[in-house]
């Protein structure tokens, strides 16, 4: 009588299957308890300088674990607008809330300027800027402002007959805007002391001409 072994062969791709089941499984296990303990966070969405007042469009939300919040970083916009930061803050970092100041507590407030010359091309966000005025019309401010105009890379001169409004202001941001201010001309936010508002927005409501420049040993690229 004749006799039949059976014998099982080793299905690698069997087993490779199991696996990679097994590896998906623990990684939707991990994905959803991670979503679970995400919170949502207040991060920069651009260059936030010392002294700057927050608005709403400087800061997004965005999820992150709930371990790393540790109630030390603001959940929400609404709790940090209006507040005052204290030492800057990059575009995407998280915005600590040890890093923020109420208004009436700092000594330094954000102005903006409307500015008749783009702002010379090695100038940064951030970097240490002098505001000059220049009696609108006289050859001095014509000449700088028409040059500054035809000139992809801005002037970083001083126009002839000018005067220092304010020295090393911290420039926080700027933007040409020449649709709503006028031909080629640029909006300046600066950062100022309280003290300084005053002859800033004395500046900019008088008819002269104003230029922002680079201070001497200010941020440059």
């Amino acid at each position: 009588m004749r006799k039949f072994s059976s014998t099982t062969r080793f299905n690698p791709r069997l087993v490779i299957g199991l696996v990679l089941v097994i590896v998906s499984i623990v990684g939707v296990v991990g994905i959803v308890r991670m979503s679970a303990s995400a919170t949502p966070v207040v991060v920069a969405s651009r260059l936030l300088v010392e002294g700057q007042q927050i608005t709403s469009t400087d800061v997004e939300t965005r999820m992150a674990r709930l371990e790393f919040v540790s109630g030390a970083y603001p959940q929400n916009i609404e709790s940090v607008v209006g507040k005052v930061v204290t030492r800057s803050i990059g575009r995407g970092e998280l915005v600590p809330s040890a890093s923020l100041g109420e208004a009436s507590e700092v000594i330094e407030t954000t102005v903006v300027v409307d500015v008749d010359a783009p702002l010379a091309s090695n100038m940064i966000d951030g970097g240490i800027v002098d505001l000059w005025a220049a009696a609108a019309g006289t050859a001095g401010a014509s000449s700088y402002a028409s040059s500054a105009q035809s000139s992809s890379v801005g002037t970083g001169a001083i126009p002839d007959g000018a005067r220092l409004v304010l020295a090393r202001a911290r420039l926080a941001g700027h933007s040409d805007d020449s649709a709503a201010i006028g031909q080629g001309a640029t909006r300046a936010e600066l950062v100022v002391s309280r003290n300084d508002v005053a002859t800033v927005l004395a500046a900019s409501a008088s008819d002269d001409a104003l230029f922002v420049v680079a201070s001497s040993g200010g941020l440059s690229r």
